[in-house]
């Protein structure tokens, strides 16, 4: 089981990274063995990407959520719900203060704000509540 920041993944990808993790794993004696595994970043998201259209193939519906573009400097629009799927998304600042809201639509107009890091907290019709990173250029 492994959790990873998609928007750092991919910047990872860009840097042409590699991520190593540890494995402790029991041998064949009942003794333990740790293991340095490392893979690429790509190789990662390349994976990932694999796995969700084999999902979406096999008439699965895929749990990804994400926004697109991101960073974004003028609009940006949730992927992975459809308009009638959202209840409201909201934007807000680091310190928690809201400072946009909009009901039951995939397109966020961030315009106005000011250069940063936001966070988007975007509530599903079925009460799903997905917490999404937002780079502002």
């Amino acid at each position: 089981f492994a959790v990873f920041d998609y928007l750092k993944l991919v910047q990872m990808v860009n840097e042409r990274e590699t991520i190593c993790f540890y494995v402790m794993m029991c041998q064949e004696d009942g003794s333990l063995c740790i293991a340095k595994c490392c893979i690429s970043a790509e190789d990662i998201l390349s994976r990932l990407h694999r796995k969700t259209q084999t999902e979406e193939r096999s008439g699965q519906q895929a749990q990804d959520v994400y926004l697109l573009p991101n960073p974004a400097k003028d609009k940006v629009t949730i992927i992975g719900l459809n308009e009638d799927e959202i209840n409201n998304s909201v934007v807000k600042d680091m310190t928690g203060k809201e400072l946009i809201k909009n009901y039951q639509t995939n397109v966020i107009d961030i315009s106005d704000i000011q250069k940063g890091s936001y966070l988007i907290v975007v509530e599903s019709n079925d009460n799903k509540v997905y917490y999404l990173k937002l780079i502002k250029q």
